[in-house]
């Protein structure tokens, strides 16, 4: 057998194929070693004496609680202007029926 034919085996041999990772990824065994691995590695950074901002910094994520509390903010202000938009026109009745319905009942009764 001349040694290109013998590499072409070996080649074909390891090549890795759809069907090849395919099955790899529905072996038990390796869906087991990853979950425990996951699960340590959760353990372990659960463990930790970090705080989130910490942790922020430490993805690169500089400000993180500064971002997340405008972007907080900046959605609910977009959220309240789209409702006042919507609701502009109609009547405050319409847009809360129970809140009367249950303040004049509680009065009349």
């Amino acid at each position: 057998m001349s040694s290109q034919k013998k590499i072409g085996e070996v080649i074909v041999e390891h090549l890795l194929t759809g069907d090849m990772i395919k099955r790899k990824l529905e072996d038990a065994a390796l869906q087991k070693e990853v979950t425990l691995t996951i699960q340590q590695l959760f353990e372990e950074k659960m463990s930790l004496q970090t705080t989130p901002d910490e942790l922020a910094e430490l993805a690169g994520f500089k400000g993180g609680k500064e971002r997340l509390i405008q972007w907080v903010a900046d959605k609910i202000e977009q959220e309240l202007t789209r409702f006042l938009e919507e609701k502009k026109r109609s009547r405050t009745t319409t847009i809360c029926s129970h809140c009367f319905k249950r303040k004049y009942t509680k009065t009349s009764a």
